[in-house]
């Protein structure tokens, strides 16, 4: 291509397409990213890059172990003359460790090609790599490839493969319809045309070549008037046959390209259905758009921009930067688009020199144009309140990316992929840029950083210093007994209020604690955003859910959170209704849709997976007489997130909110009932925190619901002095529930959850018993194994610790000579069983274990002290300083 096309980039963004490779496993995956830039890269490889095997890994590691870690673009071009397409081809991780490379590439890209291996079929990480196309709305597209080790490896006939496939298939729409929330139907019985027309002719090559009979060959390369060598025929390899014929018989470079054009969207169609996730519509407030109406209106008019992907020149310029990436100085082009010397000023200091990885969304970005870099919590109403939010800078240079190589254009119109020099003070991660403060930056993106690799980028690339790191820190979470049958006996033989009293003695608070079913609970974690959403009001009729498994853009959000957490309750009803008679469940379920009628608040934070339930109206008439003869009312909240989510209208709402109106209670003076009125944010204050700090090791609490009874007394010392100490009231109030809430959760059989990561690992025949040994020393349970079919592979499904992960791999690679490998992903929170108190008390725990000194370690207890100790909290143990006598472990007769 001549140096003077690249001045800048079409001006029409329906002749470009902007997709990302998104796999499993790397092996394939970079074969086909290599094999378009070989076959569509049009002579665009860097001078300095030709002699290298892995073109898009182009850093040493990469070389080294053969896998993706960094997200690489390369510009290709598809056709020829004004029909020509240009296509951004952005090569991400496969391995599930380097998920935020992954973020970063679907950001910037419209569609997503989905690579699943013929052999090897749907792996979890197929499953996060279709949930990332649906996160960032692209249009995903299916790659199989390595079907021939269908044929030279498993031997399969064409109506075996095309069974395999058509598995595959389903699986791959089984996942994508669970997201959108569809319903996917598979195939009929007759023989389908697939086989007829594709794989029956493949098959019938493949035979022949490996077959050696050279009249089939010889009848492919006429029909379809392949140009063949010869030599390349008369090879004794017969895979090297294959290859030459398949290669200019079905072309792979040809096939995904074509694909690409014609059933991905260009950037027109793809930022209208997309710019609800990039830049979410703003709900205003009326007296705030009053106020900022020049600033709304060209907002708005930025954002229609994005969403028409307006490349016009008078259009505003909007850019979104995903990742900042380093390039060794070395690499940057010495000179510009029309020869003259480019001036690296900010990259001489060093030897890596960062770049943004950008998209234009709206407008022409040309270089050494002025714009400004908006951060994510940037807001254009706010005027000069967040002017750290937002900063004005000269852009230096653009470029084309082509792997590892740059070169430089003079700009860029809207719907491409281009790398921007000159950001790296400015940027630390992503950013949106603008060449108007009036907007709305692009929504945030959730980055997990891979600790070893930047761990050596830091020894090896930019710091070169030697850094000590320590073991990462694991979060637990406290509970108490309680699963299966067990909750229901909870429900039938309530635990006993535990009361703690403020020290001036005008509060006590009675608080009793149960265990929330385990459905329930885990449907409140996966909602914590849009729990977020519905206490700051800012949900609406059709928002758009966060969670892909509840994802449905025309659907009330607030009642499908409603019904799934009824469903919660109804599945966990079923799991045991073998053990409990119907009457008995119908009762329970009536006493747990109680409970969601009287949720005062969540916790911790307002979204934890923790109820407040306001005690039972009916139960108590909201006055307390103590045995001194003083009588206290009770402090009365308002089922407030129950009413927010629908269980109760407001007039059910306020009754439990209005003061009793019985005989007791008019007795009561007006006062009293003002400051119990002024006592209630105290009481959610004193949950908040009971529910963030447990008391087995200050972590949070998970699936419990406290039902608080605050009851407040007459203060009989000098009315004048009560407003000077309202304020310590107050306090005492806090410290009483928190004290009340962690008293009763110790004494109800306390419990320490743990975190657990699914793993899957994939091992040959000769390894798989060190790889069992490996996952029984960290407490694994193994979920299934399997062979894949026609190979000595074993696959493994287990749950692995979360505080059992940390080596794992190295572990693994070590003792399977680097054979196993294994990918992990958060699957959900268990319970540990044993009582980190554990000390024998009954006839039977003492016949067993006698004083206790012969009961084997206790885990539970074990990573208890273990988080007590990192937190400088009191940790109970023994300790011999100076022994005297050994204990001798025979018996004198």
């Amino acid at each position: 291509m001549a140096a003077a096309e690249s001045t800048a980039l079409p001006a029409d963004p329906r002749r470009v397409r902007n997709t990302c490779i998104l796999a499993h496993v790397d092996h394939g995956k970079t074969t086909l990213a290599d094999h378009l830039v070989a076959s569509c890269g049009d002579g665009l490889l860097h001078p300095r890059l030709a002699g290298r095997l892995r073109f898009m890994d182009y850093l040493d590691e990469e070389q080294r172990r053969a896998i993706t870690m960094k997200s690489a673009a390369v510009l290709l071009r598809y056709g020829d003359g004004p029909a020509a397409h240009r296509v951004n081809l952005i090569d991400s991780p496969g391995h599930i460790d380097f998920c935020s490379e992954v973020s970063s590439a679907a950001r910037l890209s419209d569609s997503a090609l989905i690579l699943v291996d013929a052999v090897e079929g749907v792996h979890i990480q197929t499953h996060a790599a279709l949930r990332q196309a649906f996160l960032e709305r692209l249009r995903p597209c299916l790659v199989l490839n390595k079907l021939d080790r269908l044929i030279t490896e498993l031997h399969l006939t064409p109506a075996e493969a095309y069974t395999r496939l058509h598995r595959i298939l389903a699986d791959v729409n089984s996942i994508y319809s669970a997201l959108r929330s569809h319903s996917y139907f598979s195939g009929t019985d007759r023989e389908p045309m697939f086989v007829e027309f594709i794989l029956k002719p493949l098959w019938k090559l493949y035979e022949g070549v490996l077959g050696q009979d050279g009249e089939i060959v010889q009848k492919v390369i006429s029909n379809f008037k392949l140009n063949i060598p010869q030599r390349e025929l008369q090879n004794k390899d017969p895979k090297l046959v294959l290859q030459s014929v398949m290669s200019r018989w079905l072309p792979l470079a040809d096939a995904v390209m074509a694909m690409v054009v014609e059933c991905t969207p260009d950037p027109v169609v793809a930022q209208g259905a997309r710019v609800a996730r990039l830049m979410p519509k703003r709900e205003l407030a009326t007296e705030d758009a009053a106020g900022c109406a020049e600033v709304v209106l060209e907002a708005e008019r930025v954002r229609r921009c994005v969403e028409t992907c307006d490349a016009g020149a008078d259009s505003p310029v909007v850019v979104y930067v995903s990742k900042m990436f380093a390039v060794p100085c070395k690499m940057l082009p010495p000179k510009g688009v029309h020869g003259e010397l480019l001036n690296h000023e900010d990259a001489s200091e060093s030897e890596e020199c960062f770049m943004a990885f950008a998209r234009v969304f709206s407008g022409v970005l040309r270089a050494g144009q002025k714009v400004f870099v908006l951060s994510g919590l940037y807001d254009p109403l706010k005027g000069d309140a967040v002017q750290k939010h937002v900063q004005e800078i000269e852009l230096q240079y653009l470029y084309e990316m082509l792997g590892q190589g740059l070169r430089p254009v003079a700009s860029v119109s809207a719907g491409n992929v281009v790398a921007i020099q000159g950001l790296g003070q400015h940027i630390l991660k992503s950013a949106t840029l603008s060449s108007t403060k009036n907007c709305w930056p692009f929504s945030s993106m959730m980055f997990q950083v891979h600790l070893e690799r930047c761990k050596k980028d830091l020894e090896e690339r930019f710091a070169k210093v030697k850094l000590v790191v320590s073991d990462p820190l694991v979060s637990f979470k406290e509970t108490i007994e309680g699963e299966g049958a067990g909750l229901l006996e909870g429900l039938k033989a309530p635990h006993a209020f535990v009361e703690r009293t403020t020290p001036n003695g005008r509060c006590t608070v009675r608080v009793q604690v149960l265990r929330l079913p385990n459905a329930l609970t885990k449907v409140l974690q996966e909602s914590d955003q849009l729990l977020g959403q519905i206490m700051e009001g800012k949900t609406a009729k059709r928002s758009v859910m966060l969670n892909p498994q509840i994802s449905q853009d025309d659907c009330d959000s607030v009642a499908m959170l409603r019904q799934r957490m009824v469903s919660a309750i109804d599945s966990e009803l079923e799991a045991i209704s073998e053990q409990v008679d119907k009457e008995k469940l119908q009762k329970y379920r009536k006493t747990w849709l109680g409970y969601l009628k009287r949720i005062w608040s969540l916790g911790p934070w307002q979204v934890g997976p923790n109820f407040l339930l306001l005690p039972d109206v009916e139960s108590s008439d909201g006055v307390i007489t103590m045995e001194d003869g003083r009588q206290g009312i009770l402090v009365r909240g308002r089922a407030d997130f129950s009413e927010r989510l629908g269980f109760v209208s407001g007039s059910d709402a306020e009754a439990n909110h209005t003061p009793d109106s019985s005989k007791s209670s008019a007795d009561t003076p007006e006062s009293l009932h003002l400051e119990s009125v002024a006592l209630r944010n105290s009481i959610l204050s004193g949950f908040q925190f009971a529910t963030n700090a447990g008391p087995l090791c200050d972590e949070p609490m998970w699936g419990l619901a406290f039902i608080i009874e605050p009851y407040i007394f007459a203060d009989n010392s000098d009315a004048a002095h009560q407003s000077d100490q309202y304020n310590i009231f107050s306090g005492q109030v806090i410290t009483a529930v928190k004290e009340a809430c962690r008293a009763a959760v110790l004494q109800n059989n306390p419990r320490l959850v743990e975190g657990m990561y699914f793993c899957e690992l994939t091992t040959p025949t000769q390894q798989l018993g060190s790889t069992y040994a490996v996952l029984g020393r960290r407490r694994a349970k193994i979920l299934k194994e399997e062979m894949q079919e026609g190979t000595s592979v074993f696959t493994v499904h287990a749950y692995l610790p979360v505080a059992e992960s940390i080596g794992f791999s190295s572990q693994l690679r070590t003792l399977t000579s680097g054979a196993a490998s294994a990918l992990l992903v958060l699957s959900h929170w268990d319970a540990i069983q044993e009582d980190p108190f554990f000390v024998p008390k009954s006839q039977e725990e003492i016949e067993e274990f006698g004083d206790g000194a012969s009961i084997g370690p206790n885990l539970a207890k074990k990573l208890m002290n273990s988080v007590r100790r990192r937190k400088g909290l009191h940790v109970e143990e023994k300790v011999v300083e100076h022994g005297t006598k050994q204990r001798t472990l025979s018996r004198k007769t």
